[in-house]
C-alpha cells in the first residue's frame, strides 16, 4: 500500500493498505496519483497503470501495457509512462497518446521538467554509454543527444524552470544548459 502525507502541520491525507505496489507518483500536492502493481493478479499489476482520484476514491483511466511498467512521471501537461523499451506521452488533460518512443537497447535513466514553460523529457538508453536523449514534449520531437559521459549515466534532474538538467555518472556531476536551440 502507500499513504500520502502532508508536512506542515505532519497530518495523514489519504490512505491505501492491503496492496503491493512499486511505483505511486503524484501530480504536485494534488488528488491525483499514478499508481502500478507489484503483483499480475492483484488490483494493481505491474502492466497497469490506473490514475486515480484519491478525493473520489476511483480510477480515472486505466492503461495496460505488454511490459512491466519502470517509471512513471507527471507535470501539469504530460504524463509520461515507461518501459524497458517504450515510452509512452499522454497528454494530462484528456489521457489522450500523443507519441511513443521506442528505445535502442534498453531504457535507463527518465528525467521529466516540473513546469510549463519548458516541456522536456531527458533519459538514457542503450549500452549504458553517458548518451543523454531531449525530447520536447509540446511539439513531440527528439531535440538533441548529448554525449554527456562516457560511464552509465546515475541520476538525472531538471531544475524548477525545465531549463537545466544535471546529470552524474559515477564520478563526475554536469549542468547542462537547455535552450531555443535544442
Amino acid at each position: 500500500g502507500f499513504k500520502i502525507l502532508a508536512v506542515n502541520p505532519f497530518t495523514l491525507l489519504y490512505c491505501f493498505e492491503g496492496v503491493a505496489v512499486s511505483i505511486v507518483e503524484m501530480l504536485y500536492s494534488t488528488n491525483i496519483i499514478a499508481v502500478v502493481g507489484t503483483n499480475d493478479r492483484a488490483i494493481f499489476t505491474p502492466r497497469r497503470l490506473t490514475v486515480w482520484d484519491t478525493n473520489s476514491q476511483t480510477s480515472r483511466i486505466d492503461f495496460s501495457f505488454n511490459s512491466p511498467i519502470v517509471y512513471v512521471k507527471m507535470n501539469k501537461q504530460r504524463l509520461i509512462a515507461a518501459t524497458r523499451y517504450v515510452i509512452d506521452i499522454y497528454n494530462l488533460l484528456d489521457m489522450r497518446k500523443l507519441s511513443s518512443i521506442n528505445i535502442d537497447g534498453t531504457l535507463g535513466k527518465l528525467a521529466l521538467t516540473p513546469g510549463l514553460n519548458n516541456c522536456y523529457l531527458a533519459y538514457t538508453a542503450g549500452t549504458g554509454n553517458g548518451d543523454v536523449i531531449i525530447y520536447e514534449l509540446n511539439k513531440c520531437t527528439k531535440q538533441t543527444t548529448i554525449n554527456a559521459y562516457k560511464k552509465p549515466v546515475v541520476q538525472m534532474r531538471f531544475d524548477i524552470n525545465g531549463s537545466l538538467l544535471a546529470t552524474a555518472c559515477s564520478d563526475v556531476l554536469l549542468c547542462l544548459t537547455l535552450g531555443q536551440n535544442h
